[in-house]
């Protein structure tokens, strides 16, 4: 018997069980670097920073009520906004101020500005606020710009809104305006129960400025007011131009009473005031011969009867007489001249018009024409005119000047100018018209001045004229070089 060969028997080979493994996957790239600004143009970097600007502005002036969008707006804050829109209002409110106080406005604006917006901010985180020191007064700054269009408004409009109705309508739409803007920021940031603690500070914040743009924006209106209105009732017109410029910013010195003195100096010179005339006493003089009586004077000599007086031609005047032959206007020369003591824009000038002693006359010509081209000028002098104070140096007469306006809203203003070989103190004469000089009591009284207005100008080739009348001398015409067709003054 044959044995089958035995077969290896096969075992079952074990398989292995591999657990589910989860695979991870992800990205092994490295994230993209940030763009970066170093190498950029500066001008890039400026547009950039002018179009973020130009945003928070755009968000100021229509505030969204969403937390969404306030975050957003908050998220990127700067300051360069708000110390632009500082700036831009204390310079505009500094130039609605008198010239001794615009360095004072100014630097008060700053302060309050800034000042008010870190005391806000301290007081909002106090109370829990959720923004951050910066972005607070980030906020605040953006927000003071509806009051800078409110004051660029008024400047704009002085002329047509002197009622104060308007100007306090203008102001109070910008206080509302910011105050909405900067609270839909604020309240987002703290807790409701403390909102009103929150608000109740930047309320106070706005309304403060407000009431710094409504009074130096009344005082512009009404002294830009005075002047026109007042102008023609006052001979010394270029001291007064020359007071009311606004251009010079000089440095605030001295005591806060000295600066007041000088301020009330410069309103009396502006509305011809003589700060050394005694008050008008309600008393009425007692008669001698009553004072005698009640004296019981027995040895007193009786009184002798005076007559009528006799009455004065020159009180009488024709009343056909031309306006102009009522002015007493000389032929003179400048022998001395300095500038005034107190009054920045002041020259005081002794004119030689052919009288026994020179008039001391105030001229406000510093803008026009420096002490070297002043002396031993030969001008015009208008010579029948009261006596006026200003600023403490007593001014007899007034020098005629042509004046023409300028694109940039100033004046060119020169002298009216006699003739070379013009003999001083001649009276100026014109073709065909007569008449005697008024004492300086009858022009103030007849109001020559008001009634002559701007007749008095220069022609196109600057001759001075009258209606057409020239100005004569005995060696020719008066001139003005330079500006025809301008007003004399």
């Amino acid at each position: 018997m044959m044995q089958e060969e035995a077969s290896p028997k096969t075992l079952p080979s074990p398989r292995a069980t591999v657990p589910d493994v989860a695979f991870v996957t992800g990205s092994i790239s490295l994230p993209s670097a940030e763009e970066n600004t170093l190498d950029e143009p500066v001008s890039a970097t400026i547009l950039r920073d002018v179009r973020l600007v130009a945003g928070k502005l755009k968000v100021v002036l229509l505030p969204k009520n969403t937390s969404e969008e306030t975050l957003k707006a908050l998220r990127d804050w700067d300051l360069w906004g708000p110390l632009m829109l500082c700036l831009t209002l204390s310079i505009m409110l500094s130039l609605t101020a008198p010239a001794s106080q615009s360095a004072m406005v100014f630097t008060g604006v700053f302060v309050v500005v800034w000042a008010g917006a870190a005391v806000v901010t301290i007081n909002a985180q106090l109370l829990g606020s959720t923004i951050s020191f910066f972005q607070s007064v980030c906020v605040l700054g953006y927000c003071i710009f509806p009051l800078n269009i409110a004051t660029m408004l008024l400047l704009v409009l002085k002329v047509i809104i002197h009622h104060v109705a308007i100007r306090l309508l203008i102001v109070a739409i910008g206080f509302v305006w910011s105050t909405r803007a900067s609270v839909v920021f604020m309240s987002k940031m703290v807790p409701p129960k403390r909102k009103a603690l929150t608000v109740y500070p930047v309320l106070l914040f706005y309304l403060f400025i407000s009431w710094m743009v409504l009074i130096q924006i009344r005082f512009l209106c009404d002294t830009y007011f005075l002047i026109n209105e007042k102008a023609l009732f006052r001979p010394h017109i270029p001291v007064v131009e020359a007071i009311c410029h606004q251009e010079d910013v000089t440095k605030m010195s001295g005591s806060a009473s000295e600066q007041l003195d000088k301020l009330i100096r410069d309103i009396e010179t502006d509305l011809g005031i003589d700060a050394n005339a005694p008050l008008p006493s309600d008393k009425k003089p007692v008669k001698k011969a009553a004072a005698a009586k009640e004296a019981g004077a027995e040895g007193a000599k009786p009184k002798k009867e005076k007559g009528p007086k006799p009455v004065k031609k020159a009180a009488e005047a024709d009343a056909d007489q031309p306006e102009i032959t009522k002015l007493d206007i000389r032929v003179g020369k400048i022998v001395k001249v300095w500038k005034h003591e107190t009054a920045d824009k002041l020259y005081c000038e002794e004119i030689d018009v052919g009288e026994d002693e020179p008039r001391q006359i105030a001229s406000g010509l510093v803008y026009h024409y420096s002490l070297e081209e002043m002396q031993d000028h030969r001008i015009l002098v208008l010579c029948n005119l009261k006596a006026r104070n200003l600023v403490g140096f007593k001014s007899h007469g007034m020098v005629m000047c042509a004046a023409t306006p300028l694109e940039d809203g100033k004046e060119k203003v020169k002298f009216v100018e006699p003739p070379a070989d013009a003999k001083i103190g001649e009276r100026i004469v014109f073709d065909g018209l007569t008449g005697e000089p008024f004492t300086p009591a009858q022009v103030e009284k007849k109001k020559v001045l008001v009634n002559i207005g701007e007749d008095m100008k220069t022609d196109e080739n600057g001759v001075a004229t009258w209606k057409g009348h020239v100005f004569q001398t005995s060696a020719g015409p008066c001139t003005a070089p330079g500006v025809p067709n301008a007003v004399i003054r």
